[in-house]
């Protein structure tokens, strides 16, 4: 009996202690983790440049290709009904 009481006693300090910290570890956490996220953001004033200067990044399209399992391209034109 002296020992299912304890078990008890324990659980609910470990609770308590559990959801006492929580909010404080996550309040840690989540500001960490947004503080980490907005100094290495691309919209960071060191990397944006002047004012009114313009930067283009394009990509080169990637090529599609077509092997012989996709199967055979036939070209077809819509044509309209002329019978109305």
């Amino acid at each position: 009996m002296e020992f299912l009481l304890t078990l008890i006693i324990i659980i609910i300090v470990g609770f308590w202690l559990l959801f006492k910290f929580l909010p404080m570890l996550l309040a840690w956490y989540l500001k960490k983790k947004f503080n980490t996220d907005r100094s290495n953001s691309r919209y960071n004033n060191a990397e944006r440049g002047k004012e009114g200067d313009v930067t283009v990044t394009s990509y080169q399209k990637k090529e599609k290709i077509i092997t012989k399992e996709v199967g055979e391209y036939v070209d077809y034109e819509e044509e309209k009904d002329t019978e109305k």
